[in-house]
């Protein structure tokens, strides 16, 4: 569970890195996974509550600790994700929430 906490620190501080010259109040930071794909977007919120899109650099190394994130959840018996939402606020505090898209499978089996 440490290194699963030490992802979700890392995915936290490239968020906020990013997001150093911009008033936030929350970011909320989508990603699709599956073993060969890693894929992710966002949106923030600013101090008006006004919603706007996630444009901060993402380095190489995210696709990597998602990946890691894929198979601990996976080693440690965890219901099977390819969708997850890591949920930023500006307080530090985050929530991290998983599911399963079976028709978005579908489309990664097709390809």
């Amino acid at each position: 569970m440490d290194e699963m906490n030490e992802i979700y620190t890392y995915i936290g501080n490239v968020l906020n890195q990013g997001m150093n010259n911009v008033n936030w109040k929350s970011i909320q930071f989508n990603i699709e996974a599956d073993s060969i794909y890693c894929g992710y977007d966002g949106t923030y919120t600013d101090s008006l509550d006004a919603s706007h899109d996630l444009d901060i650099d993402i380095p190489y190394e995210m696709d990597d600790k998602i990946w890691r994130l894929l198979e601990l959840s996976k080693e440690n018996n965890f219901t099977p994700w390819n969708r997850a939402v890591y949920t930023l606020e500006k307080n530090g505090h985050f929530d991290m929430e998983f599911e399963w898209d079976q028709a978005l499978q579908d489309e990664w089996e097709k390809s």
